[in-house]
């Protein structure tokens, strides 16, 4: 199965720079979807981070705890009275009350996910979402002409996104 190689690339990287500035002053950012790259090298120190991804790599050092998990199957429950911020960077999730929940409770949500037609998930999913969210405001990104390194055995760049800084509804 391909991998998504063109993520870890420095321009790429640079959505979770954008996001961690957008959640910035928050104590407690929460992020699905970190895969390779999770948020928790672009946010301040101080910040603690909870970071849910099937395919990231494990991590617990007191500030930044990295679980290999789907966030449907995380509890949640102790984080949703906290001070927190959302992440989800290449966005393609279901739906579900949990995921409603977390939107409720948070701060601030950065929602990112590519928009170059070819692939609709994000869009379709962002859409559901969008009655819970308050746009504060959009970035539209387009990162082709970069250099993203090997991409043997990934699929192909995705280079035009969508950002969105929100709040709860």
């Amino acid at each position: 199965m391909p991998s998504w190689a063109y993520l870890c690339s420095e321009p790429f990287q640079s959505r979770y720079a954008v996001a961690a500035w957008a959640l910035r002053g928050l104590p407690l950012v929460i992020e699905i979807g970190g895969y390779k790259t999770p948020i928790d090298g672009f946010v301040g120190p101080g910040v603690r981070v909870l970071s849910i991804d099937p395919l990231c790599d494990p991590l617990e050092d007191g500030r930044v705890r990295r679980l290999t998990i789907d966030y449907r199957d995380f509890d949640f429950g102790p984080f949703l009275g906290l001070d927190y911020g959302l992440a989800m960077l290449g966005f393609d999730l279901p739906i579900t009350p949990k995921l409603l929940g977390l939107i409720a409770g948070a701060r601030k949500i950065v929602i990112e996910y590519p928009d170059d037609g070819l692939w609709l998930d994000g869009r379709r999913a962002f859409e559901q979402l969008r009655p819970a969210l308050k746009i504060c405001w959009r970035l539209e990104l387009n990162l082709a002409d970069n250099d993203f390194g090997d991409l043997r055995g990934s699929w192909p760049a995705r280079v035009r996104r969508l950002l969105y800084v929100c709040e709860p509804a």
